[in-house]
Parts: structure tokens; sequence; C-alpha cells
């Protein structure tokens, strides 16, 4: 099969945007608990300064479009109804201006389910005569899973495919209990909405290996269940000790395979959080620069789940400073513990 590339990377930033101080405060108030409880289990400002959301309702202007209400208005089915406006809206945003149609499109998403989804309405809407195909759950890592399955398609005749993010963690948050687990899980995750082609050939980022692994005897250290007052996260704090015993051999493997040196490669780490990417550095004994884009996609977003890849793929593409055939390796994961990589070369 031959080399695919991504590339044609479009944001969709959510329409509101808070300082993370605001957004600690809003939480504390919002769960009735001592004002420095955020600061100190939270993720803190300097590593996460402000984040976005498809919701009016943090912050003091809060406008109580879900929260702030009802705890009936809190159930699943209400944030599903919120999801299906939003991811409509996003979506039709993404394409406003395009006329030529992909050839199919995948649509990434693990905060969210409505059929028909915003992806298939967009289709029907344009008059396209594109496919569809749902790639759903898989949390953070997802993104390189769908390159996998639009890469076969473009090997197998396809010209363009592309892949639809819409992920909106905001709407998930746990109003019936406060833990330091939640306490990070809240101040970390933020919204976010991408889309981008793959095709044969053209600018962007050459895909040349992917790879996924499941780390055995980790699956109950993280977790993404639908509930009755929407998805519920649980995060163990040994997700890090997990992940160090597998990156720096797998990351080693990747690039002997590619004959390339760990000094040669830019670092599109997905942030799970600060803590992540810091043991990314350790690992790897990498310098700052060749994860700064990692980090400032942190900083002014946050951990927008499957979105969060693509938006730091797009900040390496658009990067004057890093030539033509620059090695990029990305870095992600979620649920199962599953542990995902790629090789990639800027074109």
């Amino acid at each position: 099969m031959g080399k695919v590339t991504i590339g044609d990377i479009r944001l969709a930033p959510p329409h509101f945007r808070y300082h993370q101080t605001e957004m600690l405060e809003w939480l504390a108030h919002f769960h009735r608990c001592p004002p420095n409880y955020f600061h100190r289990y939270g993720c803190n400002p300097e590593r996460i300064a402000s984040r976005g959301s498809v919701l009016a309702d943090f912050g003091s202007q809060g406008r109580g479009q879900l929260y702030n209400a009802s705890e009936k208005d809190l159930r699943t089915s209400r944030r599903t109804q919120v999801f299906e406006e939003c991811s409509q809206l996003y979506v039709d945003e993404l394409y406003a201006d395009e006329i030529n149609p992909p050839d199919h499109l995948f649509h990434v998403t693990c905060t969210g389910y409505s059929s028909p989804s915003a992806v298939q309405r967009l289709v029907q809407k344009k008059n396209w005569d594109s496919a569809t195909t749902h790639c759903y759950h898989m949390g953070c890592y997802a993104a390189l899973p769908a390159t996998r399955l639009a890469e076969a398609l473009v090997g197998n005749g396809l010209k363009r495919v592309d892949i639809v993010h819409t992920e909106f963690c905001t709407l998930h948050l746990n109003a019936e209990k406060l833990t330091p687990e939640q306490a990070v899980i809240q101040s970390l995750f933020a919204d976010g909405s991408v889309r981008y082609s793959v095709r044969s050939d053209g600018p962007g980022l050459q895909v040349l290996a992917i790879g996924e692994r499941l780390l055995p005897d980790t699956d109950a250290l993280m977790s993404w269940k639908v509930g009755d007052y929407g998805a519920a996260m649980t995060l163990s704090r040994d997700v890090p000790d997990h992940l160090a015993q597998v990156v720096g051999p797998t990351v080693h493997e990747l690039l002997h395979t590619h004959r390339l040196e760990i000094h040669d490669c830019l670092f599109a780490v997905h942030p799970g959080g600060p803590r992540i990417i810091d043991l990314i550095l350790d690992q790897l004994r990498l310098t700052k620069s060749q994860v700064q884009h990692s980090v400032e996609i942190l900083k002014n977003h946050g951990n927008m789940s499957s979105s969060t890849l693509p938006y730091i793929w797009k900040a390496i593409i658009d990067d004057d400073q890093i030539e033509s055939q620059k090695p990029v390796v990305s870095i992600a994961f979620g649920p199962g513990l599953t542990f995902c990589w790629s090789l990639m070369r800027k074109q």
C-alpha cells in the first residue's frame, strides 16, 4: 500500500473560551467546595491557561445552558440533545465554504451519539454522493486508527477521505461527586472540532507508519462509560507509570526501523495532562523544543480528547521554521490502556 498524506487541516474552535483561573473558580462554586480545592488537585493555569467550550455556562457570566439548571436537565438525554445540536453546528461550520465533496467521511467522537449523525446530515444538505463511517468511543487516541482506516481506502483507489472530529468533553461534567481524580478530569478536558483530508499526496504530513498496542493488566486504569448523567470517566494516577514502560522501547524500535535517531524528530504528544508530556521528555531524553507544539496546544486549549492530535499536527504544518522532510512521531493513548503511535514526515 502506498503512502498517504494528512493535509488541509481546518479548525472550528469552540465559540466560548475561558481562562483557566475563572474555570477553576466556577468549578469550586458549582461543587460548593473550598475555593482552593481545584487549585490544589486540578491542572494549574501555568500549564493550561485557557480552555474552550461549546457551552456558555462557565465563568462569572455563565448562562446556564446545561449546568446551573435542574437535576433533570443533567441527564444523558439532555446532554445528547446538546451534543446533537452542537455537532451539527460545528460540522456545518467546518464545511461552510466547501464545494468539492470527499469520497468518504469518517466521523470521530467519544462525547456524544446521534443517528443520523452530523456528517450524514451534512452529506444530505450538500447533496453529495459521499459515503460515511463512524469511529466512536475510542477516546483520545482515535485520530490514529481513523487515519489508518482512511489510508486503506485511499490505497484502494479513493482520491480523498476526510476525517471529522467533534469532541465536546465539557458536556460531561460529573455533578454527582467530587474527588481529587474528578478535579483533575474537570480541570483538564475541553472541546474541539477539526477536519482534515487524507490523500495519496500533497502538502501536509506523509504517513510512514501507524501502530497500536493494548497494554496488559491495565483495563482498570482508565474508563469512559455512558451513564445516567452523561459519560463518566475514571483516570488512575498510575497511567503515566504504565506508559513509561512502553514509550521508550516502542519509539526506539520505530525509529530504528526507519533509520532515524531521536534527535532527528519532532514529537506530537497527546497531552493527556502535563505529567504525560514531562514523562515523554524524560523517557526519550528530548529537548523542550521537540515537544513545544504539544505544550502550546495543551496550554491554549486543554485536552480536547481525539481532536488534540490534529490540532498539534496543524501547528507543526503551519510552522515555517520546521523544514520539509522533518520526521514527526505522534504518541497517544486511551482506555484499554491502548497505546498508539505513528511516524510521519512533513511535506
